[in-house]
């Protein structure tokens, strides 16, 4: 009796000193999504920067993708060029300007609703929050945790 006594406190201590979760998650925390055509595997944080900057155009599988951005001005749009881009809109505004001038490329499309833009287009992925996600719509390949938004510098 002693010892099964000794073995539940014994346990109790180790959950007790276990790690937590570095942090819950977020409903602002930033989904990367995909049509569920694709069947994208999970991609890393380089690889969604790689893809938004056009810099790549196929999954490591080969398959062909369109990248869709959400709308300029949208608190989503701001977050996910601070967070992944590292740049403010007015920086990405001026890499597409250079880019079209140098190679011709576009920016990504805009859409103002991420989460049905890429349920009807068959090779898209996009990001929403994470509290806009909406039942089995979309495949989620990757997460971008909330980051609160660097105050602009002058």
């Amino acid at each position: 009796m002693r010892l099964v006594l000794f073995g539940i406190i014994a346990l109790f201590g180790v959950v007790a000193l276990a790690p937590t979760a570095a942090r819950a998650t977020d409903a602002r925390d930033i989904l990367v999504i995909a049509n569920r055509a694709l069947k994208a595997e999970p991609i890393s944080f380089e690889d969604v920067k790689s893809l938004f900057f056009k810099e790549r155009t196929q999954l490591k599988n080969g398959t062909s993708v369109v990248v869709l951005n959400a709308r300029p001005g949208s608190l989503l749009r701001k977050q996910f060029d601070s967070s992944v881009l590292n740049m403010t809109e007015a920086q990405e505004m001026t890499y597409w300007q250079n880019r079209k001038i140098k190679t011709g490329d576009t920016p990504p499309p805009e859409f103002g609703n991420g989460l049905k833009a890429v349920f009807k287009l068959k090779s898209a992925i996009g990001y929403i929050f994470r509290g806009e996600m909406r039942g089995d719509v979309a495949d989620v390949i990757a997460v971008i945790p909330f980051v609160p938004l660097k105050a602009p510098t002058r």
